[in-house]
């Protein structure tokens, strides 16, 4: 399978040094129950486990056929998360689903990987992690799928 990669303009010789928000959250970072529930609404759905390490907490929102993700731990914060509806923005409210792919190079920053065209499949690595955000498009290059998780 051939990867294309496609650089997106900068505005800056500098990489983007900023983290990932979503609605205001910032990946990595510790949040209470009550913070995550004011930027991101009252869960459809919301799974909570103690453990050693801190423990975890889930927020669905959306029906279960297509919904919105959220994901805490004790020991990495928010750290994972899917959106699959356009409720919910990354970086300041510049991304979002249901946005064309070509959005991306409006942020000046980050690189563009194709992963697959059969799949409408893309990797954007933004900066300074080696963690990219995974996005799914339609054929009309409709993002209908933006992911962020870390992996193990």
């Amino acid at each position: 399978m051939a990867v294309c990669v496609l650089t997106v303009t900068a505005q800056t010789d500098r990489p983007y040094s900023g983290s990932i928000d979503v609605n205001g959250l910032v990946h990595g970072k510790n949040y209470t129950d009550a913070q995550m529930r004011a930027k991101l609404g009252e869960p459809t759905r919301y799974r909570s486990q103690d453990d050693e390490l801190g423990g975890t907490r889930s927020y669905q929102y959306g029906p279960e056929a297509k919904y919105d993700l959220f994901r805490w731990s004790g020991q990495d914060g928010f750290n994972i998360f899917t959106l699959e509806t356009p409720k919910y923005s990354l970086f300041k409210g510049l991304l979002k689903v249901g946005d064309n792919i070509s959005k991306i190079s409006l942020l000046g920053f980050g690189t563009l990987e194709v992963e697959s065209s059969i799949k409408h499949r893309y990797l954007f690595h933004y900066g300074w992690t080696d963690c990219p955000l995974e996005i799914q498009t339609d054929f009309n290059r409709v993002i209908t799928r933006i992911r962020f998780s870390i992996p193990m």
